[in-house]
């Protein structure tokens, strides 16, 4: 993930069904600063969680690594928190929202 894009993290999810959900949500940590999206942010195609950040939201991260979860809670109750995934964050030498 570059700062400064708009890029759409795609996360596949096996043996589960998606439609049991009462809700989803992707979290994204760096040193302390958190980013949560929830199921009204996603598109969710079948097994396929996608998540779209704003350049906003990138300027947010820094130079280095980010930590991506997926967190659930299905209808009758039980929540589900997936392994801690990493991303490669990139700068950009212009930081401001470009339009």
């Amino acid at each position: 993930m570059r700062q400064g894009t708009t890029p759409t993290i795609q996360i596949t999810i096996n043996d589960i069904d998606l439609n049991e959900m009462q809700n989803i949500y992707v979290v994204f940590e760096q040193n302390g600063y958190i980013l949560k999206k929830e199921s009204s942010d996603l598109d969710i195609e079948r097994n396929v969680i996608s998540v779209l950040l704003s350049q906003e939201e990138t300027l947010n991260f820094k130079e280095g690594t980010c930590n991506i979860q997926l967190r659930m809670i299905t209808k009758g109750g039980v929540a589900i928190a997936s392994p801690i995934k990493t991303t490669k964050v990139y700068r950009v030498l212009n930081k401001e929202v470009i339009t």
